[in-house]
């Protein structure tokens, strides 16, 4: 017997083309939310730049979309350099002419340990990603478009 929660809904089976036409750039699109994004977003109407730095998982996810008869370009770019971010975008734009949305999803799992036993340096490989690359991706998007 399958018993449903807040903890553990049934995945989402209703598409509404809520995001038809738009371009989507999504960050840390090669796992978990970022993926589950991407397959949303595109299963919506979205053309979704996917990017992240495992470009073998972005290919994956572009040809598992592509038999669904959706839209998904896969996207090398790390979220830490901001000459990787420009390229990328730059991709984006030329491919579709606009970008319309991000989704800032990247990010890294850092070593688990309690509070006071993190050193700084763990901190800060754990947040660089999502503080910085949130503003890089966001201020070069805005640059551009």
């Amino acid at each position: 017997m399958t018993t449903t929660s807040y903890l553990n809904p049934p995945p989402l089976a209703f598409t509404a083309n809520r995001l038809e036409g738009r371009v989507v750039f999504i960050t840390g699109a090669s796992s978990g939310i970022g993926q589950a994004a991407a397959k949303l977003f595109a299963k919506e109407g979205a053309k979704v730049v996917a990017s992240a730095r495992r470009i073998d998982r972005l290919k994956s996810l572009a040809t598992e979309a592509k038999r669904q008869g959706l839209s998904v370009m896969p996207i090398e770019c790390d979220v830490l350099d901001e000459d990787s971010i420009a390229k990328a975008i730059a991709a984006a734009i030329k491919e579709f002419g606009r970008l319309d949305g991000a989704f800032n999803n990247s990010g890294l799992s850092g070593k688990r340990a309690l509070l006071h036993e993190a050193s700084v340096e763990e901190f800060d490989q754990v947040i660089a990603p999502i503080c910085a690359g949130y503003f890089f991706v966001l201020n070069t998007k805005l640059k551009r478009c």
